[in-house]
């Protein structure tokens, strides 16, 4: 109980915060305060829900959102086995396999990256929807640090076929078909 009022708490904070840089976007001060702000409640989160996970083991919501946090943490080596466990609750299965597929990407796993995300692409119903192209969008991403550009352009040529602004699908489009430059940007998110 303590912990959800204080989470509550941290929450209204960092709302409060966050529409106060928003008001002031020039003041270097207040965001810098902001970003001090979210890495404490993000790691008050986490031990808060570490806690409530080990309290309640067969709550997978309750570990999904501490995988999250472990995600956010850049703490990917132990998300994974978090999302591999909560991904077989069929509520959670797709969210938490997007997240597995990203969390062996940000630990350098590409191949385990790739095959991840093509399993969602392969298992999820629905097409062209914000899920469906953030996943074919990251799983371009890694095929393209993979450097297999024509699977990459694919794979980006789907989400453009949805939505031809989503992030900056026709820029790497355009340079991949283009031919190899240089390095490609590391984040899949």
């Amino acid at each position: 109980m303590r912990g959800r009022i204080l989470l509550g708490q941290l929450s209204r904070q960092e709302r409060d915060l966050r529409q106060q840089v928003q008001k002031e976007p020039e003041n270097v001060d207040l965001k810098a305060d902001y970003q001090t702000f979210k890495e404490k409640k993000l790691r008050i989160e986490l031990e808060e829900l570490t806690l409530w996970a080990d309290a309640y083991p067969t709550d997978s919501n309750i570990r999904y959102q501490m995988a999250i946090r472990l995600y956010q943490s850049g703490r990917f080596d132990e998300a994974i086995p978090v999302f591999q466990h909560v991904r077989n609750d069929p509520k959670l299965k797709v969210d938490a396999t997007i997240y597995l597929g990203q969390s062996f990407y940000e630990a350098q796993f590409l191949d385990e990256a790739a095959d991840t995300l093509r399993s969602v692409i392969e298992e999820y119903p629905i097409k062209g929807d914000e899920k469906s192209k953030a996943v074919y969008y990251a799983y371009g991403v890694t095929l393209e640090v993979q450097q297999k550009n024509q699977e990459a352009v694919k794979a980006y040529s789907q989400v453009a076929m949805w939505d031809f602004n989503y992030k900056d699908v026709q820029s790497r489009i355009r340079r991949l078909r283009a031919g190899p430059t240089g390095p490609t940007p590391p984040s899949a998110t």
